[in-house]
């Protein structure tokens, strides 16, 4: 651990990122605060990859009750799925 940000990649991270580009959506892996930036249709969302029972640290869970833009956590391919098409859809 770094600080106040664990470095540790969630196993099922390289399946979600394969998706969502997959999807069109530009992808950035990150270390800190957070697992991953992505855009698409001129949008952009800070992402946090979760297991199925894996939690947001305490700085994760501060981190995202303060940050003004738009954030989701995915832990799935199913999680990956309902966000494209949230995405498609809503186009705001």
């Amino acid at each position: 651990m770094r600080g106040q940000w664990a470095n540790k990649r969630d196993a099922n991270e390289a399946d979600i990122v394969i998706e969502l580009r997959a999807r069109g959506y530009s992808v950035t892996t990150m270390d800190k605060p957070v697992d991953l930036l992505l855009g698409k249709l001129g949008r952009t969302w800070i992402a946090e990859v979760k297991t199925t029972k894996g939690k947001l640290t305490k700085p994760q869970e501060r981190f995202y009750k303060t940050w003004r833009g738009n954030t989701l956590i995915l832990r799935s391919i199913q999680d990956v799925a309902e966000f494209d098409a949230y995405v498609r859809e809503d186009k705001a």
